[in-house]
């Protein structure tokens, strides 16, 4: 008889348990190079010696890892292979609905950190969300997305001394090698006439969203692809596990949210895993 187990409790059995039993430098599925240690050293403040399923050997257990355990970092390795499916409108902070255009960019400029698009146009995550999984697998917990501080509001861009900043767009022209005309423009914050006390013309000022949202945009985004990650774990390893039946995953999809609001799919596997 299967015992029945959920998929961040299996995730835990996996990289803590079954997994470390394997020898250290290994050359397996999911280890890119040698720079993983490194990357490991910067995020547990200790040297770090992987096996071939990014574990560190605990060798004292000995035996071989479980298939079942095998099984499920292979499935989590090939979660670097599923397509980003953002909805149109995408945010994870509808608060910032309310400022409009200021609200858009914060979102744009998370998705910038967070994606890039590729030569076809598909925007692709930079980092696949394989290491996330693996990290809250070893180290246990969720990503954060739970915010303290003030709601973000809009208020004009000041400079050092807390004045009001004024904006100007500027034109610089110069010629290329061929002696065609090259338009730039850029913008100063010279905008402001201290002589005449009064902006120069054509200034303009900016608002900025504080406090800045991006850190809890970027937050929450983590939390949603983790969330999405495990949801894909569970449709790809519930057919193919022989020791274990994995119940469903009742975490929320959107915690920050209230519970009747349907949250947005954000990833979509390119194939399933199987085995």
């Amino acid at each position: 008889m299967k015992k029945r187990i959920d998929i961040e409790g299996l995730l835990a059995w996996a990289y803590r348990e079954e997994l470390p039993k394997a020898a250290g430098n290994g050359a397996g599925a999911g280890i890119v190079n040698g720079w993983a240690g490194v990357s490991s050293y910067a995020e547990l403040l200790t040297v770090i010696d992987h096996n071939e399923y990014g574990c560190v050997p605990n060798l004292a257990d000995g035996g071989e890892p479980h298939p079942d355990a095998v099984r499920v970092h292979e499935a989590v390795v090939a979660l670097d292979s599923v397509a980003l499916d953002l909805p149109d409108g995408w945010s994870p902070m509808e608060e910032l609905g309310q400022h409009g255009e200021l609200g858009e960019m914060a979102v744009a400029v998370a998705l910038d950190t967070l994606t890039v698009v590729d030569g076809a146009g598909v925007r692709r995550l930079r980092n696949g969300p394989a290491r996330l999984v693996r990290k809250h697998a070893i180290l246990g917990g969720v990503p954060e997305w739970q915010w303290d501080g003030e709601e973000p509001a809009a208020r004009i861009v000041t400079g050092p001394e807390g004045g009001p900043l004024w904006f100007r767009e500027r034109v610089s022209r110069t010629r290329d090698a061929f002696g065609k005309v090259m338009e730039y423009r850029y913008e100063t914050a010279d905008g402001w006439d201290k002589y005449r006390n009064r902006p120069k013309r054509g200034a303009y000022q900016k608002a900025e969203l504080h406090p800045d949202p991006l850190p809890l945009i970027l937050a929450r985004a983590e939390y949603e692809l983790w969330h999405a990650s495990l949801e894909c774990l569970v449709e790809d390893l519930r057919p193919v596990l022989e020791r274990f039946e994995l119940a469903e995953f009742r975490r929320s999809p959107r915690p920050w949210q209230t519970p009747d609001k349907a949250a947005p799919r954000v990833l979509v596997a390119n194939a399933a895993f199987s085995r």
